[in-house]
This record gives C-alpha cells, sequence and structure tokens, in this order.
C-alpha cells in the first residue's frame, strides 16, 4: 500500500515538473511572440505619426498659416515578461488526493518615446532651397510618374521665342483652374515631345597652368585627365579648368531649325541660370519648387476643392488615358481613413480611394525628399531598447 502511495506521489511529482517546464517553454515562446508583435506596433506607430505630420502641415499649408516640423525619432519598448505556476501536491499518510498545476504568464509593455522639434539653421535651410536637379534625376529614372513629379516640382515654365523680349508664362497654380489647366496642357505637350532627363557639362573656373613641354605639365596634364577636368592648350602650356556638370530636362521642338532639320533638341535651363542663346533660337526655363514649396503646393491644390466658387479637384493622367486626383483631402470622419488629422476643430482625412487618388504617393514622395535635411545631430540620442526578462 505505501509502495503503491509512493509510486504515485513520484509519478506526480515527475507531471508537476513537466508541466513546470512546459510553462517555461511557453513563456519564452510567448516572450519572443510579444517581442515581435511589439515591434511591429512600433513600427505602425511611426508610420501614422509621420503621415498625420505630413497632413497636419498640408492643411496649415491650406488655410495659408505657417508649418511647424517635428520628428518621432524615437521609439523604446520595455517589455517585461512574469512567469509563474501554482500547485498543490499531498504530503504525509493521507488518501489520494487532487493534483493541481495553475500555470500563468504575463507580458507588459510601457513604451516611451522623443519627439524632435526640426528648426534648425540647416534644416530650414535645406527645406527652404529649390530640390536639386540630381534628386529630381534619381525619382525621374525610378520610374515614378512624370506628371505627377512634374506638377509637384514644377512652379512655372517660361517659353521666350526667338526675338520676342516678351515670354509666355505657364504657372503652375491650382486655386486657378485657367493656370492650373495651361499649364498642365504645356507639361503634357513637352511629354508628347519626349521630355527627358540630360546630364550637360561645361568648363567651370581655371584650376591651374602647365608649361607644355616639361615633366610637370606632362604629370599635371594626366592627374587633370584622371581626375575628370578639362584640359585646354593656352599660349606657352596647358590650362586646367575645372568641369561643371548638371541635369537638365530637354525634349524635341517641333520647330525646324535653320538647316532644315526638324526634330531639334532644346534644353529647358533653370530660372536662375543665364545661359548665352543664340537671338536665333527660343529660350526655355523652369523654376523648381523648394521641399517648402512642395507642402505649400499641395495644400494649394487641397484647398481647389473647397473654394466657394469653381471648386474643382485637380487631376493628373496617368498612363494614356487614366486620370486620378492629384491630392484628395476629404472633411469629416471615416471608419478606416488612410491618415487623418484634426485642424482648428475641423477632422479632415485621406480615404482609401484604390486607383483614384495620387495622395499617399505625394505623401511618400515629400517624406523622402524631407528626409535628406535631416541630420543626426538634430535628433536626440537615446539608449536601445530595453527588454526585461522575468522569469
Amino acid at each position: 500500500m505505501f509502495d503503491n502511495r509512493w509510486h504515485a506521489r513520484r509519478s506526480m511529482s515527475v507531471r508537476v515538473l513537466a508541466l513546470m517546464a512546459l510553462q517555461v517553454t511557453t513563456s519564452c515562446v510567448s516572450f519572443d511572440r510579444s517581442v515581435a508583435e511589439h515591434a511591429v506596433e512600433y513600427n505602425k506607430t511611426v508610420e501614422a505619426a509621420h503621415n498625420n505630420v505630413l497632413l497636419l502641415n498640408i492643411l496649415r499649408a491650406m488655410h495659408r498659416h505657417p508649418m511647424y516640423f517635428t520628428a518621432l525619432s524615437q521609439v523604446r519598448g520595455n517589455l517585461r515578461v512574469q512567469a509563474g505556476s501554482g500547485s498543490d501536491v499531498p504530503f504525509g499518510g493521507g488518501g489520494d488526493e487532487a493534483y493541481a498545476v495553475s500555470p500563468n504568464a504575463s507580458v507588459a509593455s510601457n513604451p516611451t518615446f522623443d519627439i524632435a522639434v526640426l528648426d534648425s539653421e540647416g534644416f530650414v535651410r535645406g527645406i527652404t532651397q529649390q530640390v536639386s536637379m540630381e534628386t529630381i534625376h534619381h525619382y525621374w529614372s525610378q520610374g515614378w510618374p512624370k506628371e505627377m513629379l512634374l506638377h509637384l516640382l514644377i512652379r512655372r515654365i517660361e517659353h521666350r521665342p526667338a526675338g520676342s523680349p516678351n515670354a509666355e508664362v505657364y504657372r503652375n497654380y491650382p486655386t486657378t483652374r485657367e493656370s492650373f489647366d495651361g499649364f498642365q496642357d504645356q507639361i503634357r505637350k513637352l511629354l508628347g515631345q519626349g521630355l527627358r532627363m540630360k546630364r550637360t557639362e561645361s568648363q567651370g573656373d581655371l584650376l591651374a597652368t602647365f608649361p607644355l613641354l616639361n615633366s610637370g605639365g606632362i604629370s599635371g596634364v594626366v592627374s587633370a585627365d584622371k581626375e575628370g577636368l578639362i584640359v585646354k592648350p593656352v599660349a606657352g602650356g596647358l590650362a586646367v579648368y575645372k568641369k561643371k556638370t548638371a541635369w537638365h530636362f530637354e525634349f524635341d521642338d517641333s520647330k525646324e531649325s535653320e538647316s532644315g532639320e526638324a526634330g531639334v533638341s532644346t534644353l529647358l535651363y533653370l530660372a536662375d541660370e543665364s545661359p548665352d542663346v543664340e537671338g536665333s533660337k527660343d529660350r526655355w526655363s523652369v523654376s523648381i519648387r523648394s521641399p517648402e514649396g512642395i507642402l505649400y503646393y499641395l495644400g494649394e491644390v487641397a484647398r481647389a476643392r473647397f473654394m466657394e466658387q469653381g471648386a474643382y479637384t485637380p487631376e493628373i493622367r496617368i498612363g494614356a488615358d487614366e486620370k486620378e486626383a492629384l491630392f484628395k483631402v476629404d472633411v469629416g470622419q471615416s471608419d478606416d481613413p488612410l491618415v487623418a488629422a484634426n485642424y482648428r476643430g475641423q477632422d479632415y482625412y485621406i480615404a482609401e480611394e484604390g486607383a483614384g487618388n495620387r495622395a499617399m504617393h505625394c505623401l511618400s514622395f515629400v517624406s523622402q525628399i524631407l528626409a535628406l535635411y535631416k541630420s543626426s545631430d538634430q535628433l536626440p540620442t537615446t539608449n536601445a531598447v530595453s527588454i526585461v526578462n522575468s522569469p
């Protein structure tokens, strides 16, 4: 009788230990899953915060109010796992008793975060300067919708016909329907004429001169050639100039050249450039927006839908015939908005509209452009994610 009870207790003890080991294993699995789930949730938090701030600034621009920039720079998670178990094990010489094991585990999260105010001289100076042509070429060559890029980036196009003192100006101003339509017609015409981006090279500042017939001159020419500089002969030697490289828009002009050749390539210069253009040639130029200007532009696009007179939704063409809203913001609340914000007591949101609205595509572009001007010294530094496991 005694042996049977001893064997029963021993068997139950083994079961208890096995259940406790299983509980510890389950706790570790639960902890790993919690870490993964919280990491994903933190990422979604960054997404929501960043998109909401962008929309909030666009709403400020829509009301023609100042914009303010902040960034969620750090999200720190503190995960604590507590595991335990309770059991009832009989002792002494009593009869058969019920054995109970009650494992338990809990995971607690206490996230904290840092907000950086982006108002340094470097950031403000960067977002108020026009987007570089090198940056534009990157997105152009990556296959972003060209009509969307041209609307966001170009403020105006100016065409001065040969021999004319006056210029034709096409302003990309969405709250004036006639102006917006005229600009849109012009960029579609240029796209139809093969609008593309071309890398140009020109002679820059003089760097050095070398005598032609000595070893120093020869080594200097070799070094200059390796560095990609421009070498030209001058009296008694060679001159080395800095090479200036730049990206420009180019299209095939439908006019015939003086030699009767059709389809002459024509450059669109930047408005602040002063190239030497022959009097017999047309001069084309473009004005490029700054990142801040793009946000204000999107505010004007959003405003166009709420004007008291002549309200409309600015659209762009994607592909051959398909048209989509460039940046559509709705008033009110939605059960499942892509982005939502409240400004001055009014709710706004961007709805899930499939392919009918390029608003999120525009936010993605602006987000990447603004990120170019955020430096690490503007963002607070913190310790790594803290994870505490309390078995």
